[in-house]
């Protein structure tokens, strides 16, 4: 089953910490958020596998997709 994860807050994406293909347990960051110089960590809802990540510096609104895993 496909699991999108939407961005929380108004930010830009600052760092990837998962890769594509990466299988991942839920719990595990996936990638950090910047907002006004505060990161947060953005985590798998399920176990799966990373099959997308918004690009780093991109510029996320309120619910945008910042990722996708696929899993149970």
């Amino acid at each position: 089953m496909r699991h999108e994860v939407g961005a929380e807050l108004p930010s830009s994406v600052s760092a990837h910490v998962a890769v594509v293909g990466q299988s991942v347990r839920a719990g595990t960051v996936l990638l950090v958020l910047e907002c006004m110089k505060t990161e947060v960590p953005v985590e798998s809802p399920v176990d799966g596998a990373v099959t997308w990540l918004r690009p780093c510096a991109a510029v996320v609104g309120v619910g945008d997709v910042v990722a996708v895993v696929e899993g149970p």
